[in-house]
């Protein structure tokens, strides 16, 4: 059919390079929770992506919202794409180490400055949240699909 191997290779070439990056993706889909957008991207024409993070500190009979510092947005864009445990704990001491999110979005401040200086024993949840559509009503409903909590200190 073909004169040389060269015709061969590009004539199959192509279709064989696309189905193993299809099956790269979505093996990382499935294993590592990939964003359907990234990692060749096969998925995005049905997935919406609407991952979102949050994170909190948690302590016994109180939870604080923490603001993510703007400098480690690539921290945050890599949780969110890639959930590992690895990569929440990196965001978790990444926010940990500014101290600033404790400070600027805590509810209450003079609890947040006692939590800075004290020993009190807490931990630093992240959560992963998506948009799931409802197939029934058709409307979008958040859903959280990952959760962690790492202790200063002893995870990182």
């Amino acid at each position: 059919m073909f004169s040389n191997t060269k015709d061969a290779l590009c004539f199959y070439g192509a279709p064989l390079a696309l189905i193993l990056v299809a099956l790269v993706q979505i093996y990382k889909v499935e294993t590592l929770g990939l964003t359907p957008w990234k990692g060749g991207g096969f998925g995005m024409f049905a997935f919406i992506d609407s991952r979102f993070l949050r994170l909190w500190i948690v302590v016994p009979q109180k939870e604080l919202p923490l603001e993510v510092p703007s400098h480690i947005d690539w921290q945050i864009e890599k949780a969110k794409n890639v959930p590992t445990i690895g990569n929440m704990r990196r965001l978790a001491a990444a926010v940990w180490e500014t101290r600033h999110a404790i400070r600027s979005n805590a509810n209450n401040m003079e609890f947040a400055g006692f939590l800075l200086k004290s020993q009190l024993a807490f931990t630093i949840r992240v959560e992963l949240w998506e948009m799931e559509l409802e197939s029934d009503t058709g409307r979008l409903r958040p859903k959280r699909i990952a959760v962690h909590s790492f202790v200063p200190g002893v995870h990182f």
